[in-house]
């Protein structure tokens, strides 16, 4: 997975990239086709977290899809970041 901030070149002096992250959630935990990505920035000394997630298909799926979806939950966007 990918993800992509653009900041505005006069934010640009004030942002500071505190981490950045991916969960990989596809084939076997091994394979990035499905997972989470996180970026935590600090903009004007305010931190800003940003996570994108893409979560198995098929309206049948829900326990494989829910269980994708917690791992998000539990691994990333609840992960204290040392700011």
């Amino acid at each position: 997975m990918h993800l992509a901030v653009f900041v505005k070149k006069t934010v640009l002096q004030h942002t500071t990239l505190v981490a950045k992250e991916v969960l990989k959630a596809g084939y076997l935990g091994v394979f990035g086709n499905k997972g989470a990505v996180r970026i935590c920035l600090k903009v004007f000394g305010q931190n800003i977290e940003i996570t994108n997630c893409h979560l198995p298909p098929g309206q049948n799926g829900n326990e494989n899809r829910n269980r994708v979806l917690d791992l998000v939950l539990t691994q990333l966007i609840t992960k204290d970041t040392k700011t």
